[in-house]
């Protein structure tokens, strides 16, 4: 997950935190999940046990994604070893409306919050003795602060009004969109169940359809100028 906060595709990277379909980390707690699992579907939608041989419900990997939620949600990370120097950049996202995170490093307790409301950020960070952070704020902002409590404003952008959703939207788009989601599901599943049943695979998902759109999937079945029909009005009725 670090790597999309590196090559600007944060938004991708909020929508894998995000997404309740499987594959995703909310799948297992729409399932009732009070730990990580081993795969993303060890319990599949039907409730029955994934089949393969390595099934645990208490399994670390897919918990990395904390790293994350650190050092780019709430922001608190190390410019330097052993936190001599800290790297303080949150960033915003995902329709969040609020993040922190604190760590006791060598030198005292650090700490970076945020509260977002409309197009204001309000950041809020601790850095310990003896330490000092580079300071990157949600609106581009860039300072060097040292030891003690500092808060700061951010202006930052709504965005652009989202574009309608159309037969023509790719995949990766409607995941954004969970009514549309469930829409195109169950439009699908009546027209070409075989299809549908394949987006809830672990091995694709959802994301295996990510930049094909609902035209270029109707091309591969009979009914499929039907579909586009139906699913066109009720995507207009969203």
């Amino acid at each position: 997950m670090s790597r999309p906060r590196t090559v600007g595709h944060l938004d991708a990277a909020y929508r894998l935190l995000l997404q309740q379909d499987c594959p995703s980390w909310l799948y297992a707690v729409t399932q009732g999940a009070t730990t990580i699992w081993e795969r993303w579907d060890s319990l599949r939608p039907d409730g029955t046990l994934n089949p393969g041989g390595m099934t645990s419900f208490n399994h670390y990997a897919f918990g990395a994604v904390v790293d994350w939620l650190y050092r780019t949600v709430a922001g608190l990370d190390a410019a330097e070893p052993g936190y001599r120097r800290l790297r303080i950049a949150p960033r915003p996202g995902g329709g969040l409306t609020h993040a922190g995170a604190d760590l006791r490093t060598p030198y005292g307790e650090a700490s970076v919050s945020w509260e977002k409301s409309g197009d204001v950020v309000a950041v809020t960070a601790v850095v310990p003795p003896n330490t000092r952070a580079d300071v990157e704020l949600p609106d581009g902002r860039k300072l060097v602060v040292g030891s003690g409590r500092h808060t700061w404003s951010a202006t930052v952008s709504s965005g652009a009004t989202p574009a309608a959703l159309t037969v023509d939207t790719p995949m990766s788009q409607m995941l954004d969109h969970p009514e549309a989601l469930a829409v195109l599901r169950e439009t699908l599943t009546r027209h070409w169940p075989e299809a549908a049943a394949h987006m809830d695979t672990e091995s694709t998902g959802s994301a295996g359809y990510a930049e094909v759109s609902p035209r270029q999937l109707a091309a591969f079945f009979a009914e499929g100028d039907v579909w586009l029909a139906e699913l066109q009005e009720r995507l207009g009725g969203l």
